[in-house]
């Protein structure tokens, strides 16, 4: 299970600007963080990731701190890192390259990612010829190669219409329903009935954290 206990960021002069914040995803379940610009969220998922350490708490996976931990994570960060003068099935297999061994059958995995991405049919597209909502699922794809069993997405749905949106949420649905840990951070409040739960930060603390119903 992903856990925060207490977990606070502060920088310059001790000011802080996150927490305390606590916070479980178990395998299988898929929780929404949300929050206005500023409130927190890219920060929280930082240290979930691994990439940031807290001022105090801790956040662990599988009772292991994630910055330990970081190859059982994956993260999608708001900024897409994908190149756009590769195709879709370069970009997972260049990415494959740098987290598996090469004799774990790089060429089956990514197959198999572009499968559960719905993204066969772009397999030979180029990045930048690519919709918006299948350029983010491509960036999800460059963590799923290595086959994480936690994934953290920060504004996966930014920018998209609701029907992308709702069609990027049902994804992260079924990803979660294989088996994964799957936290995501969003502005949108259309697909929250698909979640297990949600959390709202508010000026860096936790100010919401239940089920779906009533969170709006």
């Amino acid at each position: 299970m992903l856990v925060a206990r207490d977990v606070e960021v502060s920088v310059a002069e001790g000011v802080r600007i996150l927490g305390p914040v606590s916070l479980e995803v178990a395998p299988g379940s898929l929780v929404a963080l949300m929050g206005a610009s500023g409130s927190g969220k890219s920060t929280l998922m930082r240290v979930l990731a691994g990439i940031a350490e807290p001022t105090s708490g801790n956040a662990t996976w599988a009772e292991e701190e994630t910055f330990r931990a970081v190859q059982s994570l994956g993260y999608v960060p708001q900024r897409e890192s994908v190149h756009d003068r590769l195709t879709t099935r370069e970009a997972l297999r260049y990415a494959a390259m740098l987290r598996l061994d090469a004799n774990a059958g790089i060429e089956e995995r990514v197959s198999s990612v572009l499968d559960e991405l719905g993204l066969v049919a772009q397999g030979d597209t180029l990045i930048r010829n690519l919709s918006g909502g299948e350029r983010r699922r491509t960036a999800c794809g460059l963590e799923l190669v290595g086959d994480p069993q936690v994934l953290l997405l920060d504004e996966p749905t930014s920018g998209l219409d609701a029907v992308l949106e709702r069609r990027l949420m049902q994804l992260f649905r079924q990803l979660a329903n294989r088996g994964r840990a799957v936290l995501v951070a969003t502005h949108a409040t259309a697909s929250l009935d698909l979640c297990d739960e949600v959390i709202v930060l508010q000026a860096g603390r936790q100010a919401h954290r239940g089920g779906p119903t009533g969170a709006r």
